[in-house]
């Protein structure tokens, strides 16, 4: 049992009342999948890609963006693993940059003659791949694996430009159990600290106070994240109770993230006052 701050959670049961029609669109900006797509494509053979993967490769998707529910039921039916984790990505608004190097296991960068991105010379890979990725993903359907160990694996994989905030992602929307794994990133991790009713925060955050702006610090653990998970779980309890309704724990996380922007939800602005 975890023991929350009054006054917090009074003021997410506010937010809740005033955010809740809005929860399904409840995310940041997202990119177009095709974009990511067709940067991979142009990077074909520099990544060895085979056969298979470049046909996959050539179908284009059916959005710019994506409902949660949406994803969750594209992966479930999908059988391309790339295809799923550039649509994951796409959805959580991963830097285009980034999300090359992650897949490539090496920085790269754009080169604006060739309209593609290269890699410098001699830069060899020390970073985890997509090769690397997708034995990882399909051990992780193979087997009965704990939320800890996914982590721990996520974690050993060392991908690069590609940490909790995102790697939790991938655990949200391809572990075999649907809803059990959930996103930690800046403002779940936030609001789980201001929420918690305990002198030290759960999870460890990097602080750019310029910004306003807090990061999840890559020490966190499997330990870490399993009590956050709990915390997500017990909250979904609570404002059940509470508010006398079914609220269920990956709607609690979509609240606690709640959405950026012009039409910013109002937890998200309290998180930006007082987490």
């Amino acid at each position: 049992m975890f023991s929350f701050d009054r006054n917090h959670y009074k003021n997410l049961l506010i937010c809740y009342e005033q955010d809740f029609q809005e929860l399904d669109s409840s995310w940041g900006k997202q990119r177009n999948p095709n974009s990511f797509q067709q940067q991979l494509l142009k990077i074909k053979d520099e990544l060895s890609f085979n056969e298979e993967i470049i046909k996959e490769l050539e179908i284009p998707f059916e959005w710019d963006s994506i409902s949660i529910k949406d994803l969750q039921n594209f992966c479930e039916r999908e059988n391309s693993i790339i295809k799923k984790v550039i649509a994951i990505f796409a959805w959580g608004g991963m830097n285009e940059k980034h999300f090359v190097s992650c897949l490539s296991g090496r920085k790269a960068s754009k080169s604006k003659e060739l309209n593609r991105y290269v890699f410098q010379m001699n830069n060899e890979r020390i970073y985890a791949n997509y090769k690397d990725l997708f034995i990882l993903l399909q051990h992780i359907q193979d087997h009965n694996l704990s939320r800890e160990d996914i982590f721990r694996l996520f974690l050993d994989l060392n991908l690069f430009c590609c940490k909790i905030a995102y790697f939790t992602k991938l655990m949200f929307f391809l572990s075999p159990k649907r809803n059990w794994c959930y996103i930690l990133d800046q403002w779940t991790g936030r609001s789980v600290n201001l929420l918690l009713d305990n002198k030290e925060n759960l999870i460890k955050m990097n602080v750019n106070s310029k910004y306003n702006k807090k990061y999840v610090n890559d020490k966190n653990d499997e330990q870490t994240y399993v009590k956050f998970c709990s915390v997500i779980e017990e909250l979904s309890t609570k404002i059940s109770k509470d508010l006398n309704i079914e609220f269920k724990p990956h709607n609690v996380e979509q609240l606690l993230f709640s959405r950026p922007g012009p039409q910013k939800l109002s937890w998200r602005k309290y998180v930006e006052n007082f987490g």
